[in-house]
C-alpha cells in the first residue's frame, strides 16, 4: 500500500515514475488549453 500511494501522490510520483503526471480522473485536462476565441 505504501508503494502504491507514492506512486499516485503528485509531489513523489515524478521521483518514482520519472514523469509528472496528475492523478485526478482527466479533470485537469480542461485547463491547460485556453477556450477558442470566437468572433
Amino acid at each position: 500500500a505504501p508503494m502504491a500511494l507514492t506512486v499516485l501522490s503528485n509531489q513523489l510520483s515524478g521521483y518514482v515514475t520519472g514523469s509528472a503526471f496528475v492523478v485526478d480522473g482527466g479533470l485537469a485536462l480542461t485547463n491547460w488549453f485556453e477556450p477558442p476565441i470566437v468572433d
